[in-house]
């Protein structure tokens, strides 16, 4: 019995000391954290459509271009807090004072991939050029290098 109540209350305060963890990160740290998971998915989204290209497979192709499509409509929720650059983050403060022209560049983003996924073309794909056009578009401009 000593064991079960030493055990609950262990867990209680590992749970306690996770929230009170989770309230102390700030709101800019939550935003680079979504945005950064983001990216992080739509890297590996486009990995497995290289993949499934090299394999000539249409169905994993396109299945994999949706869901990057659909990640890619989350991507200005990410930086909607102005001058969200807390520590380990690599994006530059030119997004916000460039919004206009950042929003553009991904609204292309957004509208590239999509064409992409709805016309399933793994033959026509070509991942340095989608990625240099796309991706590169923000990345050369928004983001600090490696």
């Amino acid at each position: 019995m000593k064991n079960c109540v030493l055990g609950s209350l262990c867990a209680l305060l590992l749970c306690t000391t996770a929230l009170t963890h989770a309230d102390e990160v700030s709101p800019e740290e939550k935003a680079w954290k979504f945005r950064d998971g983001l990216f992080h998915t739509i890297h590996w989204k486009f990995g497995k459509m290289i993949a499934a290209k090299a394999k000539n497979d249409k169905a994993a192709f396109t299945k994999h271009a949706n869901d990057m499509a659909y990640l890619s409509t989350m991507i200005l929720e990410g930086f909607e807090l102005k001058n969200s650059l807390p520590d380990g983050t690599r994006s530059k403060k030119e997004i916000w004072e460039n919004w206009q022209d950042f929003e553009e560049r991904t609204k292309k983003f957004q509208k590239n991939i999509k064409n992409l996924a709805e016309s399933g073309d793994v033959a026509a794909f070509d991942p340095r050029k989608f990625g240099g056009a796309n991706c590169g578009g923000c990345h050369r401009k928004y983001k600090v290098k490696d």
